[in-house]
């Protein structure tokens, strides 16, 4: 479970950039917004990673 976490993250996160860099949006779905919760996902795994040892 935590694991699919960090995968969500990388996956929000990899197509936040291609929207940002290619100025795609979808309604109010834009890059910048995917890129944050994409480094929101990946910033709780480490967190609960840190917190489980």
């Amino acid at each position: 479970m935590i694991s699919k976490i960090k995968y969500a993250g990388l996956f929000l996160f990899s197509i936040g950039c291609l929207m940002k860099f290619t100025h795609t949006g979808i309604g109010i779905i834009q890059g910048n917004l995917l890129m944050i919760f994409g480094l929101l996902c990946i910033s709780t795994y480490a967190l609960m990673n840190f917190l489980k040892k």
